[in-house]
């Protein structure tokens, strides 16, 4: 059963230090899963900050909205190597799914072995206009998808893997920004 965050509130996670029964609201009493962080509805300026260092072999999916004014961010925390996100590659997975949502900020992390990085999913029967994606320093690598897949046309290419995946838009032009190194 998910949760609504108030707003404005930073969360952490830890694999290596973390505990999901704790509160993650400070870098001494993070969550340990991503599910937990899955289970959020994120509001405008709301954190969820992943220690550096750390590897989940899950994934994250977001929900709730940001504001273009105010994100919501995912990013890394601490020193050391980008947090590792790491999925199972060949299946239509991905390590961050952004779900019938808008408004998120993505930085400093590192995202590998799913069919997509970044997959942001919209839904323009609900909402006609979605947007505001900022995704910033995050390293992609071994997207694939399914290699024994062989359909046609637009099957084969959503079976195709893609560091950063937009389905669903009403509009072919989504506002994502990309900055620095992708």
């Amino acid at each position: 059963m998910g949760f609504s965050a108030l707003g404005q509130t930073n969360y952490y996670v830890s694999q290596s230090a973390g505990n999901d029964d704790s509160n993650g609201t400070t870098v001494a009493t993070p969550w340990k899963t991503l599910a937990k962080a899955s289970a959020v509805t994120w509001r405008p300026g709301d954190k969820l900050l992943l220690k550096c260092g750390d590897t989940w072999n899950e994934g994250l999916r977001l929900r709730g909205d940001g504001a273009a004014s105010n994100l919501v961010t995912v990013a890394s925390c601490g020193t050391g190597e980008r947090p590792l996100i790491s999925r199972t590659k060949g299946n239509r997975n991905a390590c961050i799914l952004i779900d019938k949502a808008s408004g998120y900020r993505i930085r400093d992390l590192e995202l590998s072995f799913a069919q997509n990085g970044i997959r942001i999913e919209a839904d323009s029967r609900v909402r006609a206009e979605q947007g505001d994606y900022l995704i910033e320093n995050c390293f992609f690598h071994d997207t694939a998808g399914n290699p024994d897949f062989r359909g046609g046309n637009h099957e084969q290419y959503v079976h195709m893997g893609w560091a950063i995946y937009t389905d669903g838009f009403a509009s072919r032009t989504p506002r994502v920004w990309c900055a620095k190194r992708i």
